[in-house]
């Protein structure tokens, strides 16, 4: 599978490899934001940087979603808040179900992201770590209101939950629904 150059543009080749990524090294981390790009990625190999596939003939791919959120955080006067989220299968799996909960198809430029990190699954084999659980909660994009796109002054932005504090799948969905609201 090779690139196609007609995705890019300047922007991408000035911004370098993209926004960072979000790390869940702990568990109970939460990491979320409003969404600002949903792209969809071959995975590679952590070691040789070569791209993953799941049959040995290469011929099937191994996908991943990639989600960039605006977050609160930043690291120096550069950093514009962006992050990004890597979800591989366990995590797509989480992803899927919170959007269909939240009555959409998928997620969406503007829809709201939480991921919390819950634990780790038993491993399937001696010596490595189990796969990590998360929790995620989903919210689509607000409608627009035909009255709101003619209104004169824009609505100031409102301060953003902390995300952090949530302890449970309740709590998590709370601190969604008070996310930039």
């Amino acid at each position: 599978m090779s690139a196609d150059p007609s995705q890019y543009d300047v922007d991408d080749m000035f911004r370098g490899s993209g926004a960072p990524a979000v790390k869940f090294a702990k568990i109970g981390t939460v990491h979320g934001g409003i969404i600002t790009a949903v792209d969809v990625q071959q995975e590679r190999n952590f070691d040789t940087d070569e791209p993953e596939f799941w049959d040995k003939d290469k011929t099937q791919p191994k996908m991943m979603l990639v989600v960039t959120v605006q977050t609160d955080t930043r690291e120096g006067d550069d950093d514009d808040g962006q992050r990004r989220i890597f979800a591989r299968y366990g995590l797509i799996q989480s992803i899927k179900a919170a959007v269909r909960k939240a009555g959409a198809k998928k997620p969406e430029v503007g829809g709201k992201l939480l991921v919390k990190y819950t634990g780790d699954a038993e491993p399937t084999k001696r010596g490595y770590n189990g796969a990590k659980q998360f929790s995620v909660a989903y919210q689509p994009p607000a409608a627009a209101k035909v009255e709101d796109m003619f209104d004169d002054e824009p609505e100031a932005p409102k301060p953003a939950a902390k995300a952090k504090a949530a302890e449970s799948d309740d709590d998590l969905a709370a601190a969604l629904a008070a996310f930039g609201n």
